[in-house]
């Protein structure tokens, strides 16, 4: 039975599917976020997420990149706090939206160098 325990405890917390978690602390306090396909992700250390709301995004949503040790954190200590599970319409809807943010973000740099 140690065994198990031991083993259970060095897994660090990862953010789930469809779970919309609100940020309680920091920087980004009251924005909303919805991990995109968590499952595979951490790609290059970070997890990818669509944030919604807060003060300086006017409401709307932003593609947001989160390093996997934030996320981690905030998960551990409660910074991440988990609001309600979406619908799996809205949830596709979101995973769009990120990666057509994410398409016109990599067009708008290309244009400018």
């Amino acid at each position: 039975m140690k065994l198990f325990r031991f083993l259970f405890k060095k897994i660090p917390p990862k953010p789930k599917e469809r779970i919309l978690y609100a940020i309680t602390n920091g920087v980004y306090m009251g924005i909303c976020v919805l991990f995109i396909k968590p499952k595979e992700y951490p790609k290059n250390g970070k997890y990818a997420a669509i944030a919604i709301g807060g003060k300086d995004m006017d409401g709307g949503m932003e593609a947001m990149d989160i390093p996997a040790e934030d996320v981690t954190n905030g998960i551990k200590n409660k910074i991440l706090d988990k609001i309600r599970r979406v619908p799996v319409e809205l949830y596709k809807l979101c995973c769009d939206e990120y990666e057509e943010r994410v398409k016109r973000k990599e067009n708008n740099n290309e244009s400018t160098d």
